[in-house]
């Protein structure tokens, strides 16, 4: 019997010819079996091809939903109190689980239709956890421009970073820990130190900037330098250069 999937809405009628071939001259079955057992893959086919939609719906929703939860919580996050936090985390957890649930059943839905095109269920199980944020990142990269030919580097930036918004997104972050994945990350991209710059020795090391002072460099920010071996320092991106105290290394008791 012919493979119904490989044939579109609009081929019924071939796929039909094709099914009542088979089963009449090669398996040998009655007219009338042939067409009920044809007619009835062919339904079955389309029962699937509902029920994927009808769950492609709920996930959109509950992608949405998730979606909404994390920017309020971005917002209002530092002002939550304990209970506000734990009920926002059991929200977004069940947000999560609900969509992996509806992921699972999309992609068993694709594995009976298409038995033969696995990739296919896995490239839309992962479209479907990603698409929000990957849509919104598309969307503004070309609003401002960045995949056009004619762009700063020729479209590259644009495609740079959706290749970084899929790895965060497969990440399955929550409202909480997104912000701090983002913050810490947009500050270790930019040379910017987590922590306080230190008067450790360790980070800093002489360098020859000025003949008539001795100069050290931190290894930690490069921007930043100092004349008395990391007790104070300046920034060199600080038009002012403003001289600031550094923190008192402890040494490890």
């Amino acid at each position: 019997m012919p493979d119904p999937s490989k044939y579109t809405d609009s081929e019924k009628s071939k796929y039909m010819k094709d099914c009542m071939h088979q089963t009449m001259h090669v398996e040998k079955k009655d007219r009338d079996r042939s067409l009920a057992q044809c007619l009835n893959v062919w339904r079955q086919k389309h029962k699937k091809a509902s029920e994927f939609l009808d769950i492609s719906i709920e996930l959109n929703k509950a992608i949405k939903e998730k979606e909404a939860l994390d920017k309020y919580v971005k917002l209002h996050r530092r002002t939550f109190n304990d209970s506000e936090r734990n009920e926002a985390e059991k929200e977004s957890a069940q947000l999560i689980k609900t969509i992996t649930d509806l992921n699972e059943k999309m992609t068993g839905i694709i594995d009976k239709i298409y038995p033969k095109k696995k990739s296919l269920a896995s490239d839309i199980r992962e479209t479907a956890i990603i698409a929000g944020l990957m849509d919104h990142a598309k969307e503004e990269l070309d609003r401002a421009g960045l995949f056009d030919k004619d762009s700063d580097y020729e479209g590259m930036i644009g495609n740079c970073v959706m290749a970084l918004m899929k790895v965060f997104c497969e990440q399955g972050h929550s409202g909480f820990s997104a912000p701090w994945v983002v913050d810490v990350f947009s500050n270790l991209t930019s040379w910017k130190t987590l922590t306080p710059i230190s008067d450790d020795p360790s980070e800093w090391g002489e360098v020859e900037m000025d003949k008539d002072k001795k100069t050290w460099q931190n290894k930690r920010n490069p921007a930043l330098f100092s004349n008395d071996e990391g007790k104070t320092f300046w920034d060199v991106d600080d038009k002012n250069k403003n001289i600031k105290n550094t923190t008192p290394h402890k040494n490890p008791s």
